[in-house]
């Protein structure tokens, strides 16, 4: 069995921040291959594309989900019961239903309910004095992965990023927006606070 060859870095976890999706690409160009062996927050980690590579990751006699991803990731990124770490039966059961969500005209209605409880919640904050945002249905934008719902994490972000640009006016007080790289989930200091929503 050939070496699988390494990106020669001590720790690639903040080169992934940085780069998000383009992280596997770029090295698997750099190094002309579509697997490469890369330490990510100091753990080994095996990174692969291609129709090969999602062939073999999603061979269930060869991988399982249930304890793949670290604590710290379940309870920031994917959620303590995520599909992220179901395997079998209610792995398959889970992902059907986001599937079924996948079609242009699914995409489109999740996107007008979107729209509806934002121009909803928005009615709502116009009376409060402040809203923290992400907590009330902005979703994780640290969720730098592919997923079955990302398509559908798309049109979404779409609506809302047109929604908050577009439809409503809100002041963005003084706050520090410092990130920490070094924390999962990397989000900064104060938040992003917004007021005076109208």
């Amino acid at each position: 069995m050939p070496k699988i060859p390494d990106d020669g870095s001590l720790d690639s976890a903040l080169a992934l921040v940085l780069e998000g999706y383009e992280f596997i690409p770029n090295r698997c160009q750099r190094l002309q291959t579509d697997i490469f062996q890369t330490r990510l927050l100091f753990e080994k980690t095996i990174c692969l594309r291609g129709e090969a590579g999602a062939r073999l990751f999603y061979d269930t006699e060869k991988f399982t989900r249930k304890k793949a991803a670290p604590e710290r990731l379940k309870k920031t990124l994917f959620g303590q019961n995520g599909v992220q770490g179901l395997d079998g039966d209610a792995h398959q059961h889970r992902k059907q239903m986001f599937m079924a969500l996948m079609s242009p005209e699914g995409i489109q209605r999740l996107a007008e309910l979107a729209r509806e409880q934002w121009l909803a919640y928005a009615k709502k904050w116009a009376s409060q004095p402040q809203v923290v945002f992400i907590p009330q249905g902005g979703g994780s934008y640290e969720t730098n992965h592919r997923c079955p719902g990302e398509w559908i994490t798309i049109a979404v972000m779409k609506t809302t990023l047109q929604f908050l640009t577009r439809d409503i006016t809100y002041d963005v007080p003084a706050q520090d927006l410092t990130i920490r790289v070094s924390r999962l989930p990397t989000i900064p200091k104060s938040r992003f606070i917004i007021s005076n929503v109208r």
